[in-house]
């Protein structure tokens, strides 16, 4: 009997053991789970101020702190040890209250003042509150406040560091996982022990080097600011550097704006009041010209000098008839600018037969009689006389010159040109690039008359691409925000800049505004994005260094 009562009993140890065993890895993983979602929280809050996000406030600046703060309030006082069960859930409803209210306000303080200096101060005084709570449910309340300052001090100083919401969010699950070790030990009242608090320092350590170290080839580092204040996306915006790449032009949501671009300071601003800036086009030929050429819906042509503010305008043809509702809507003009800005070229739906030739220093706006009636639904100059013609009826495309004030096609070859594409010609008129909506942009040899060759990937609604000053390279947009750099003379892939899009956003159901303009800088080490929001972002290009 004795025999059976000490296998019983040695049983009931066994169980309980496993018991206590299974109660502390279910605490401990809890513990971890819920500070690492705490810090990828954080993390992406910090560097939210400079990805152009929609509805920043409710989505990230708001709902994120105070979601994070009462996580924090909340299951801190749960998992509290030694309280009694009533107690700890009256500590609970009030951790979460203090810890949304504290969240909620660190948002509501960063949305309004989003600047480096408020993300610095705010966030670790945010984690030193916390750490109080904590560290007062623990019996190691300056240990607690001094863990929180550090932890979130660290997030916030090298999330601002790397700005991107991914890394930053790595960062953020590191401290958060530095903080599970630092809890979790912290058991029956304990103080916490040197042992799991360098363990902890370590982890942080070791993925923040690790951040630092690779961040540089995954998400270049970028200059950013703001030109004009935020509004909504605009369609394909046409940007430009000046050839001294000290200066940029460009259409924002409220208007064009000539800025300088390393301050951002406006030099000189036309208003969207002033005409419909729906079909513009932009070109910096000289130090002291910069022009914007736009057109509206009833043949009112406009160039814009935006060093000295003078307006050249005209009218394309004398009478002009209502458009169809939904035409007017769509806007089907078609606009192409010439590189040195003194010539223009306009397909007119409503006369389909012919092309509008205008001379800006000759003040002269002339019908040109389109070859056999040609369709034309792409334009796109090559140089001074010679324009790329595209007919979406057949894909065809056609290299077509003006001679003695008519319009002769040279040479005409096939392309995978669809409804509604768009032509973009490089600087030295030897490639054209063929974008459609939604699907693989291609390029081609203008001289060579090869097959258009397809570059992979999808575009979004959104067509951006522009080639290098020296035409080498061809920069695009994909669907995801990925840009895109492709050799010509290679016929290949070199390089993929990331930075534009953020799996953590993704699956936060975040939305960013799409990239509206690309440009690169003279000298080719440097390009530019703009957004529909006035964002502009500057960072340099390595493709050329990789191997």
């Amino acid at each position: 009997m004795s025999q059976s009562n000490d296998q019983r009993k040695s049983w009931g140890n066994v169980l309980a053991l496993v018991g206590i065993t299974v109660k502390t890895v279910l605490r401990g993983a809890l513990i971890l789970l819920l500070c690492v979602t705490f810090g990828a929280l954080v993390g992406v809050c910090v560097v939210a101020t400079r990805f152009g996000i929609h509805e920043t406030y409710f989505k990230v600046f708001f709902w994120m702190p105070l979601v994070a703060g009462g996580l924090a309030g909340f299951f801190g006082a749960i998992l509290a040890p030694g309280w009694p069960l009533k107690r700890r859930l009256l500590l609970a409803g009030g951790g979460t209250i203090l810890g949304s209210a504290a969240g909620a306000g660190v948002g509501y303080f960063i949305e309004h003042q989003p600047t480096l200096l408020a993300l610095v101060v705010v966030v670790p005084l945010w984690g030193v509150l916390l750490g109080l709570w904590l560290g007062w449910l623990r019996g190691a309340l300056v240990l607690g406040s001094i863990a929180g300052l550090l932890i979130l001090g660290g997030i916030a100083g090298l999330g601002l560091f790397l700005g991107h919401p991914d890394p930053a969010a790595f960062l953020g699950a590191a401290g958060g996982l530095s903080a599970g070790v630092l809890l979790c030990p912290a058991e029956q009242r304990r103080r916490l022990r040197r042992t799991p608090g360098a363990l902890a320092a370590g982890l942080f350590l070791l993925a923040s080097v690790a951040l630092v170290l690779i961040a540089p080839r995954l998400w270049p580092r970028m200059q950013l600011y703001r030109v004009v204040v935020r509004g909504t996306p605009p369609p394909p915006s046409p940007t430009c550097f000046s050839p001294d790449g000290k200066r940029a032009l460009g259409r924002m949501h409220n208007g064009v704006c000539l800025w300088n671009v390393e301050d951002s300071r406006v030099l000189n601003h036309l208003p969207r009041g002033q005409g419909d800036l729906r079909v513009a086009a932009v070109c910096y030929p000289r130090d002291d010209t910069a022009y914007c050429v736009f057109l509206d819906r009833w043949g009112a042509l406009t160039r814009w000098n935006a060093h000295t503010g003078k307006l050249d305008s005209g009218v394309l043809g004398v009478e002009r008839h209502p458009l169809a509702p939904l035409t007017a809507w769509d806007h089907p003009h078609l606009l192409a600018l010439s590189a040195d800005g003194r010539r223009a070229a306009v397909i007119d739906p409503l006369e389909a037969h012919q092309l509008w030739d205008i001379n800006f220093d000759e003040h002269l706006i002339r019908p040109v009689p389109l070859p056999d009636a040609l369709p034309v639904t792409g334009l796109a100059w090559i140089d001074g006389e010679r324009l790329l013609l595209g007919c979406k009826r057949d894909g065809s495309l056609h290299i077509a010159a003006f001679v003695d004030g008519t319009l002769r096609v040279l040479r005409s070859f096939p392309s995978p040109l669809a409804e509604r594409g768009q032509l973009w010609v490089s600087p030295d008129g030897r490639h054209a690039c063929v974008l459609n909506r939604e699907l693989s942009p291609c390029v081609g040899n203008l001289e060579e008359v090869k097959d258009f060759q397809p570059l992979g990937g999808r575009i979004g609604l959104t067509r951006v691409a522009t080639f290098s000053p020296d035409s080498r390279y061809l920069f695009w947009v994909d669907w995801d925000e990925v840009v895109h750099v492709w050799d010509l003379p290679a016929g290949r892939e070199v390089r993929c800049y990331r930075q534009f899009r953020s799996l953590v956003l993704e699956k936060l159901r975040i939305v960013a505004h799409p990239l509206t303009g690309l440009a690169v800088r003279p000298d080719g080490k440097v390009a530019m994005s703009t957004r529909g929001d006035g964002q502009v972002r500057l960072w340099e290009l390595d493709h050329e260094q990789q191997p």
